[in-house]
């Protein structure tokens, strides 16, 4: 258990929390953090997902395909995150910190559950993977898009 934070899930850093936690308080609204390689997908097949008012997304991408960071969808309120992961504590810090994560990676996907935090995983099914993880499962990842962007 955590002493300094009561109420954090064992095992996650209290300093990586607030760290987030300053890092984030500029940005109101809720937070959904976004994962879209390794997969076809590129960030722009998630234009859609723009129309929410008092949404922000949070691009998580590490890796050759953060770049197309650098030129989110219109409209789209977008902040790169992904160049302040240092290690797997900054990840979990910022994911406690997430209202949803929207991904196409597992482990992270897993994680953020784990957190107590909802998750979106594309393109795959988990069984048993608990409530706070919903599956869309399936290959046509232009209709799971869809059907994300519908919920």
């Amino acid at each position: 258990p955590n002493v300094e934070e009561p109420g954090l899930p064992c095992g996650i850093e209290p300093l990586a929390v607030k760290a987030w936690k300053r890092r984030l308080r500029r940005w109101q609204g809720r937070r959904v953090g976004l994962l879209w390689a390794p997969s076809p997908l590129t960030l722009q097949a998630f234009a859609s997902l723009s129309a929410p008012s008092g949404v922000r997304f949070f691009g998580l991408q590490q890796g050759p395909h953060q770049i197309q960071s650098v030129w989110p969808p219109d409209g789209m309120p977008f902040v790169d995150l992904a160049g302040f992961l240092e290690d797997s504590a900054s990840l979990a810090g910022l994911l406690y910190h997430l209202d949803l994560l929207i991904s196409v990676e597992p482990r992270t996907a897993q994680l953020a559950a784990a957190l107590g935090r909802p998750v979106w995983l594309l393109g795959m099914d988990l069984p048993g993977s608990g409530a706070n993880l919903r599956c869309f499962p399936g290959a046509d990842w232009e209709s799971i898009v869809q059907k994300v962007c519908t919920n």
